[in-house]
């Protein structure tokens, strides 16, 4: 077909999978790109992308920058040594969900505590509408308090919607009493999912150095409907 077509071939991109744990599982899919290569009788490649891409931490499993070392020096070796590479190809590789969801926290305010069966639930000025995945990834909550207590207490930590069902997640065995809730692994994939259902959707900062920015201000109802429906379009003339 690429003969028959005259094709000239400039380049592969494989997707070797998500929240890939095993360096070697990226070697495995290469070895495919081998036998391509010779089956097309092409001698280099000018754009290489081996696609993939790093677990975020809600896999469990805690990555550092030891294991992009490790994947780095692991695929340009095998390319080398397969003839793959040379100094006009250009390899792309994708970081993942280790980038684009970890980088993300949402912090909410602690509104007040309720007392329900033995139970002390905190009610937050968050919900799970704006966090969808909390349902399903892991998340490790951390808190902000100033006042302390004389023994370990903990906590159920809830958002401000009216069902049961609105559950961020526990704190076990605290002398402080939280006033913030810090929730992390809520950044690519929870931010364009936010809902505005019962609550204006949050303010966005962005920590650069030590000095912070604000990339989008709090959006509310009246801001989706000046954006949305302000300026009326005929549709039918």
């Amino acid at each position: 077909l690429i003969k028959k077509n005259q094709l000239n071939i400039l380049g592969l991109h494989l997707h070797c999978g998500s929240n890939i744990t095993d360096v070697n599982q990226y070697i495995l899919n290469l070895e495919m790109l081998k036998h391509f290569k010779n089956k097309l009788e092409s001698k280099t490649f000018a754009y290489i992308n081996v696609g993939g891409g790093f677990p975020a931490n809600s896999s469990g499993k805690k990555i550092d920058i030891k294991t992009y070392d490790l994947f780095a020096k692991k695929i340009v070796d095998f390319l080398k040594t397969n003839q793959l590479l040379t100094s006009r190809t250009l390899l792309i590789t994708e970081s993942g969900r280790s980038i684009v969801e970890d980088f993300g926290y949402l912090v909410s305010k602690v509104l007040f505590q309720k007392n329900v069966n033995n139970s002390i639930k905190l009610i937050t000025d968050t919900s799970i509408t704006q966090m969808s995945s909390v349902r399903f990834w892991k998340h490790d909550i951390s808190f902000v308090g100033n006042t302390k207590t004389n023994k370990n207490v903990s906590y159920d930590i809830h958002g401000f919607n009216c069902f049961e069902s609105d559950t961020i997640g526990k704190i076990i065995n605290s002398k402080i009493i939280p006033e913030y809730i810090v929730v992390n692994n809520c950044g690519g994939y929870d931010i364009p999912s936010n809902s505005i259902w019962t609550r204006n959707l949050p303010s966005i900062y962005v920590l650069e150095g030590e000095k912070i920015y604000q990339l989008k201000s709090t959006t509310t109802h009246n801001n989706l409907y000046r954006e949305n429906f302000s300026t009326k379009k005929q549709i039918v003339k």
